[in-house]
């Protein structure tokens, strides 16, 4: 095995780099020798897959064997083609293309992972989609001129077997589905922040290459409804119930399930321009700096309470510095990237979970799976500073993979950082991911992307796939969006030249993104509910009371009853009319020709039809209610008195019902309890506990 690599020179370049100098002349050495270290270990696991993988999603690199995982998708050979294109091996690239348009079937009776699927196979598909017409068009004729469209073709297909996960109550998809059938009926409803949250990128591109709106649609709600059941702290849980909007996991952190929640927030602002993306990050980045930011480490905290939950370092938070570039604070994200570069440096590798407060690893979550997060950051920062010292960092991992992962059929997985044993995979992201980011990391900006369609810009969606920016014609934008600049700028051109001021705000940053910053509009008010008859006009099953009821049971409990949120109740009572439905309570005060109505909202019945039309953020907040001006906690109760203005009797007492609603927390997160005690002739009280009241 050592032979072999030794033929490939890696071992022997890399040994060579420790003990260059320091001198102008030298510094070019080392990065020329990193650069063909990078190559070196591309070509080496690339051919490792060819050989031994394909077309398999992977290989195994130890036993030198194929095996699906998310697929089968081809995977590793999907994932790695944009690699190719960027590398320069632009043969490959056009050998490939025909392998994977020849293999890939997604009619297939397999259930899959909606998150995976996109970032990986929907988002290497698009990316490729770009890479072969820029070659097509820009290679005097060499490489790609019978291509058309194909990579499009396939990317729809999936498309339209992912958009099947979308069809939920709230709007935010199921974690997994079909390919052929759809959701499987037995699916959890329960999915993950970052798996409900990581489609926008990919999505709005794929409208923008088929003229097809309901993909940019649905995960533009799915994002709204998303920003819209935050807590009141303005935290995030760790996975919510798609279909009644409640989080079932209430941890909120950077790392695992979360991440690229935050991540596509910010890049969707800067590829479309739309400023609603930008101020749902804006509330992310507040709270996570007011609740989770200890120092320059980042912990778990409880979305409710914003209290510390969990103090661990996680592999997966290693993105937040560069984001934090990509947002303009780079001083911070400095600061922040040699924090956890120390642990890297500690044992060679970072953990999946190092704990902060035993400064010990994980027993459990103990390895490193040749994750790509930190030579991310690393990159960002080192675009951003033009410091080479960043570089230096980048080399270490280069070295540290070299010595510990290396085997016959590509690189392994690290079992445990602390004694660098080996596991027998290595995923699709290290060819995708960590190999790309040390590549630009060493030569800056590939020319392959100086050409269209990325000369104008692009960002990388969460699984180092470039996506060119979009302008704002090509991704439906929102009805109060007007006269916006056409996105005529080359972010990664730029980046370095604007980002010297290392404390800016993304909003002060008009050298940098002068066509993306705009005024955020007026917000005009339309009629609460607007769209009554929809969210009240099926699906109600009517109680009527008893002969005498009240007179043989006067006051007492009259109607105590679960309700499912995909349900509604009415009880009819003059001259009071109570609609209880998804999350939803409506009273209405109905005698003689006097009609008034009482919308108290704690949520919405069909949040997904609610987040599709509203026309900004603040309106989506009036519609949905964001319910009452304070969460009550666990136990609380807040409470409605609404009079009706008409006497109920000679005494002058008005007819009146007083709402309480309470938080009732541990029980199962689908149903609700309603109450309503006739007090007396004038006055009912009507009680409220439900879980949406909890978060």
């Amino acid at each position: 095995m050592i032979t072999k690599l030794k033929q490939c020179g890696i071992i022997i370049t890399i040994a060579s780099v420790v003990v260059i100098g320091s001198t102008h002349k030298q510094d070019a050495l080392v990065k020329s020798t990193m650069l063909k270290a990078i190559n070196n270990m591309f070509q080496h696991a690339y051919d490792s897959y060819m050989e031994h993988g394909f077309p398999h999603d992977e290989v195994l690199p130890l036993t030198c064997s194929g095996q699906d995982t998310w697929g089968p998708f081809a995977l590793t050979l999907v994932d790695s083609l944009d690699t190719l294109y960027l590398m320069g091996n632009y043969t490959e690239f056009e050998q490939s293309a025909h392998r994977i348009i020849n293999v890939l079937n997604f009619d297939l009776d397999k259930n899959v992972s909606v998150f995976e699927t996109t970032i990986r196979v929907l988002g290497g598909l698009i990316s490729s989609h770009y890479c072969a017409i820029s070659l097509r068009d820009h290679s005097s004729g060499h490489f790609m001129v019978w291509y058309d469209r194909q990579f499009i073709d396939l990317a729809e297909e999936l498309g339209n077997r992912l958009l099947l996960a979308f069809d939920t109550a709230t709007g935010i998809p199921y974690g997994t589905v079909n390919l052929r059938y759809g959701v499987p009926p037995k699916e959890t409803t329960v999915s993950s922040l970052a798996g409900a949250g990581t489609h926008l990128l990919e999505f709005l591109h794929l409208s923008a290459l088929t003229g097809d709106s309901s993909f940019a649609t649905a995960s533009r709600t799915a994002m709204r409804s998303l920003y819209i059941l935050r807590s009141s702290r303005g935290l995030w849980g760790n996975h919510i119930d798609v279909r009644t909007g409640i989080w079932t996991h209430r941890d909120s952190g950077i790392g695992p399930n979360q991440d690229s929640f935050y991540e596509y927030l910010l890049k969707g602002y800067i590829m479309t321009g739309d400023v609603e993306f930008l101020e749902m990050f804006d509330t992310a980045y507040d709270a996570i700096n007011a609740y989770m930011k200890k120092g320059d480490w980042y912990v778990d905290v409880n979305m409710r309470t914003g209290q510390p939950s969990l103090l661990w370092f996680t592999a997966l938070s290693a993105f937040w510095p560069g984001l934090q570039v990509l947002y303009g604070h780079v001083a911070a994200a400095e600061r922040t990237l040699l924090n956890f570069f120390s642990i890297w440096r500690s044992f060679g590798f970072v953990p999946e979970v190092f704990d902060l407060r035993t400064g010990r690893v994980h027993p459990t979550q103990a390895m490193y799976p040749l994750r790509p997060e930190m030579a991310e950051s690393l990159w960002y920062i080192s675009s951003a500073t033009r410091d080479d010292h960043w570089q230096s960092l980048g080399l270490n991992i280069l070295g540290a993979i070299n010595t510990s992962a290396a085997a016959s059929c590509g690189y392994t997985t690290i079992a445990n950082v602390s004694d660098h044993r080996q596991s027998n995979r290595m995923e699709s992201f290290f060819l995708s991911e960590t190999l790309k980011y040390l590549f630009l990391l060493v030569n800056g900006t590939s020319p392959p992307m100086k050409q269209e369609p990325f000369h104008r810009g692009f960002v990388f969606n969460t699984e180092a796939h470039p996506l060119p920016l979009l302008s704002i014609d090509s991704h439906q934008p929102l009805p109060w969006q007007s006269n916006v600049m056409d996105l005529a700028i080359t972010f990664f051109v730029h980046v370095v030249a604007c980002l010297s001021s290392k404390n800016m705000a993304v909003r002060q940053k008009v050298a940098l993104w002068p066509s993306l910053v705009l005024p955020i509009p007026e917000q005009v008010d339309t009629p609460l509910f607007e769209r009554s008859k929809s969210l009240f006009g099926e699906g109600k099953v009517e109680f009527t009371k008893q002969t005498n009821y009240f007179q043989k049971h006067p006051p007492s409990w009259y109607i105590r009853r679960s309700i499912l949120w995909d349900t509604c109740i009415s009880f009819k009572t003059q001259p009071w009319l109570y609609d209880f439905c998804f999350g939803k309570t409506v009273i209405r005060y109905r005698i003689e020709n006097n009609s008034r109505t009482q919308r108290t909202v704690l949520g919405v019945r069909n949040l997904r039809e609610i987040t599709r039309n509203g026309s900004s953020l603040s309106h989506l907040e009036r519609l949905v209610g964001r319910p009452l001006a304070e969460f009550p906690s666990p136990r609380e109760t807040v409470t409605d008195n609404l009079n009706s203005g008409d006497p109920c009797n000679e005494n002058g007492k008005q007819h009146s019902v007083q709402v309480t609603y309470s938080c009732v927390d541990n029980t199962k997160i689908e149903h609700a309890t309603v109450s309503i005690e006739i007090l007396s002739d004038c006055k009912h009280q009507v009680r409220i506990s439900t879980p949406l009241m909890c978060t």
